[in-house]
């Protein structure tokens, strides 16, 4: 129980949490949480747009670096949840026990 409340504590931005739970772990259920905190934190501190005379609907700049992260922060957090569904199905026809869980 002790590793598990260290675990989930939220010291320095769930920074335990953060160790554990990466997408070359896999598989494992990504938690949504970090996730979602991460990409909030992108988005409210880095502008859409780049310094220009037009908005980007009428063909200015868009900040492609933010872009990029939001993406990359997507696809961890797809692939992790997509091979642990992958793990899961695999198990369940190889009939293995499914009580075992890694922490």
């Amino acid at each position: 129980m002790e590793d598990l409340i260290k675990l989930t504590a939220g010291n320095f931005n769930f920074a335990n949490m953060r160790n554990r739970i990466r997408p070359e772990d896999a598989p494992l259920i990504p938690f949504p949480g970090l996730y979602q905190t991460d990409l909030t934190m992108i988005d409210g501190s880095q502008k859409s747009e780049m310094k220009s005379d037009q908005p980007a609907a009428q063909g200015g700049l868009i900040n492609f670096t933010k872009q990029q992260k939001i993406a990359s922060y997507i696809t961890d957090f797809l692939v992790t949840e997509a091979l642990a569904i992958y793990v899961d199905i695999l198990i369940c026809f190889l009939g293995l026990p499914t009580n075992t869980i890694r922490v």
